[in-house]
């Protein structure tokens, strides 16, 4: 376990898991840059992978299916992380905000534009800034 500043008490089962994710909203689960701040960093190192007792690959099932937190891969880089619903929504809303700023503006490179648009689009050649004609670099 790491030392950290973080208000919450040691990850020690489910019930503490559960308390330290409400308590600070957003919770990655491994290690990350932010030394002190993830689930495994906030467990002692004997709750890891013991082989004779449950730790917090197994007391994730719990905190999930308590309907209040939920689990995935939402933060940059695709890193799995806990959440409460609310920061569920924040996290997605800023997604997808984030998203519709970039597409609105204009900037969709010509790798995104082979995904989203695979059978081409309404317009011949590349995807041009709003408004301004050009194409980004590495438009193709």
């Amino acid at each position: 376990m790491k030392q950290t500043d973080l208000p919450v008490a040691p990850v020690t089962g489910p019930e503490t898991m559960f308390a330290a994710i409400r308590k600070l909203g957003v919770v990655p689960f491994f290690s990350n840059p932010v030394s002190g701040f993830s689930i495994e960093d906030l467990t002692p190192r004997e709750c890891w992978f013991t082989g004779e007792t449950l730790g917090p690959w197994d007391w994730k099932v719990d905190v999930v299916n308590s309907g209040e937190i939920v689990y995935g891969k939402f933060l940059c880089g695709g890193k799995s992380a806990f959440a409460t619903i609310r920061w569920y929504r924040e996290l997605m809303n800023h997604s997808a905000r984030l998203k519709a700023e970039i597409f609105g503006a204009g900037f969709l490179f010509a790798q995104a534009q082979r995904r989203f648009f695979p059978n081409g689009n309404d317009h011949q050649g590349p995807v041009h800034a709003a408004g301004c004609g050009r194409p980004y670099p590495g438009a193709a």
